[in-house]
This record gives structure tokens, sequence and C-alpha cells, in this order.
């Protein structure tokens, strides 16, 4: 029996809705295409931006918890529509942050994020 195409747009947004986070390793490497934007309130990081993204492999969510990650996207406003690249490199020591105690490197999630198309302040979402 063949599905309608409103049988079709309701089970994509469930899949969309429901879909797993994307959880990387040092040197993962996730593109697709952006198919929803929104925010996820934590209660330890506070709103973050959430990317969902579909490429041949399925559809996964991007929670940009990390500082790096948030700012590179609202740096970047994509869009729905919009083919990004996510690469994480794992957590590496900062050159310019010293921890207050030991004076040692303070380490961060280091992230790099490419986009399809830039677009102009006003005509993004964020």
């Amino acid at each position: 029996m063949a599905k309608s195409a409103q049988h079709a747009d309701i089970e994509r947004r469930l899949k969309i809705e429901n879909a797993p986070a994307w959880r990387p390793n040092a040197g993962d490497i996730l593109t697709g295409t952006i198919v929803k934007i929104g925010f996820y309130e934590h209660e330890e990081y506070g709103k973050s931006p959430v990317v969902t993204m579909e490429n041949g492999d399925g559809i996964v969510k991007v929670y940009a918890i990390h500082e790096t990650l948030a700012s590179r996207l609202f740096e970047l406003k994509p869009h729905v529509g919009d083919e990004i690249t996510v690469a994480y490199f794992g957590q590496v020591p900062s050159n310019t942050r010293k921890d207050a105690k030991t004076n040692e490197p303070v380490e961060y999630h280091k992230y790099s994020v490419l986009a399809s198309g830039e677009q102009e302040e006003e005509e993004a979402p964020w």
C-alpha cells in the first residue's frame, strides 16, 4: 500500500524530531544539509543552538553546547537548506587562556565549521 504525501511528511518530521545526537570523537567530520535549526535549554550549559542535519547516513542533531561550536554557528548564521561541514578536533590546550591556580593552559573543545553560503545578518534566523 502506497503512502500518501501527507503520511510521508509526518514520518519525515518525526525522524527529524527524534534524530540522535552527533557524538563526535576527535577527528570526526560531519557534512550534511540543514533540515532544522532550533535551540535547546540545558540546566548546566544554558541555551544552545541545535542544528539538525541530513546526509547519506541519515539525520542527526548537532548540539552546540561547546562555546567554540556555538560561536562559529552564530558567526556563519546558516539556514535550513544550507550544506555545512562540522569537524571536531577534540580537547586542545588554549594558546591564550591559563588556569588561575596552576597557570597551565586551559583545554577547550575545538571545532571548525564551514557552510555552503554565508548569509547577511538580517536574513538569518539567529
